[in-house]
């Protein structure tokens, strides 16, 4: 998996490898473009201020600009287009930089809806009784955002393939999700979706998107797999946790989410599947010992058997993975991204 220069200098310094051969690693990774998604100060801060940028060409645009016709936002969209585009292509090349580089190409692939919805709106194509501001693209679902959502998923997926960057699979995956959601309500054609309705949905536009994403789980040079896994779990998990914390079969989820997490190797699912059984868990709690002198010793006993549980799973890791393979049937073992070539 691809290391950074910190951690190379650490593997010098301790003697596990010389230093030929760390500059032979890191040119591997600076050829081949590899980076795997990190969470250090730099790389949230890269993140964090994509997402600012993100919220306030999008969620928070201002209406104002509506004032002035379709054509007008349509090439405000295109001018940001094509200044994130340029910006991403100075840095892109530069080694360390990869990563903002395909950040500003990912804020140019944002660009698509506000410029397909301007070019609608100044062709008339936009429905009269739907709402005439971009802010309601997020809050509202409708079957008149398909075109927007089906350009945006173009123009994802030509990014990548021009730009192999795996954060590009977020406004993919973003577009798939209110895809699914607004052509059912242009198929029901009835009324307004109800929620629950939309929660079904998304609860299926999570589970499918997990279980494509395990098909394509080390089969590219280029990790995708690990922001697909998070968008398809926060769909899936979202949706689940909403009413279900509650059940037995809610936390036998999460329990199965943290097996996953084993047989993976991928943290999110275990972080995900924690999360769900300690909600669980303190649903019981609160249930149980409402009102009672006993509450606060009973939340003192979960937390020191979570403490306990992550002890006992640390001391017998491999022992629990090797027993969860073993299992497995055979051909479902060797389906596992970890026995795949990428």
């Amino acid at each position: 998996m691809p290391i950074s220069e910190r951690e190379l200098k650490d593997l010098v310094a301790a003697g596990v490898i010389d230093a030929a051969t760390a500059e032979r690693i890191a040119a591997h990774f600076t050829h081949t473009g590899a980076e795997a998604p990190r969470f250090d100060l730099t790389h949230t801060a890269y993140y964090l201020g994509a997402l600012v940028v993100m919220s306030a060409l999008g969620w928070f645009m201002n209406e104002a600009w509506a004032r002035y016709g379709g054509w007008v936002l349509t090439l405000i969209a295109v001018a940001y287009a094509l200044a994130f585009t340029v910006a991403g292509e100075s840095l892109w090349p530069k080694p360390g930089l990869r990563q903002p580089g395909g950040l500003l190409f990912t804020l140019a692939v944002w660009m698509t809806p506000l410029a397909v919805f301007g070019i609608q709106y100044a062709l008339g194509w936009w429905p009269q009784e739907a709402r005439s501001s971009y802010q309601a693209y997020y809050p509202l679902i409708s079957g008149s955002w398909v075109v927007m959502e089906a350009a945006t998923i173009v123009a994802a997926a030509v990014a990548l393939k021009l730009r192999p960057f795996p954060f590009l699979t977020f406004p993919l995956a973003f577009a798939l999700w209110f895809l699914s959601l607004d052509l059912a309500a242009l198929l029901m054609g009835s009324g307004p979706v109800a929620f629950e309705q939309k929660q079904q949905i998304t609860l299926l536009f999570g589970a499918t998107v997990l279980g494509v994403t395990y098909l394509l789980d080390r089969r590219t040079d280029q990790d995708y797999a690990f922001w697909l896994y998070l968008f398809g779990l926060v769909a899936f998990w979202g949706a689940l946790t909403y009413d279900e914390v509650g059940s037995v079969g809610y936390c036998l989820v999460n329990v199965g989410l943290m097996l996953v997490a084993v047989l993976l190797q991928r943290k999110t699912f275990m972080v995900f599947g924690a999360i769900g059984v300690y909600s669980y868990l303190g649903h019981l709690a609160f249930h149980v010992f409402k009102n009672s002198l006993l509450f606060p010793a009973a939340l003192t006993a979960l937390g020191v058997a979570i403490i306990a549980a992550g002890v006992w799973y640390r001391s017998r890791e491999a022992a629990v993975e090797a027993a969860l393979l073993r299992i497995l049937p055979g051909a479902v073992r060797r389906t596992l991204p970890r026995y795949r070539a990428a």
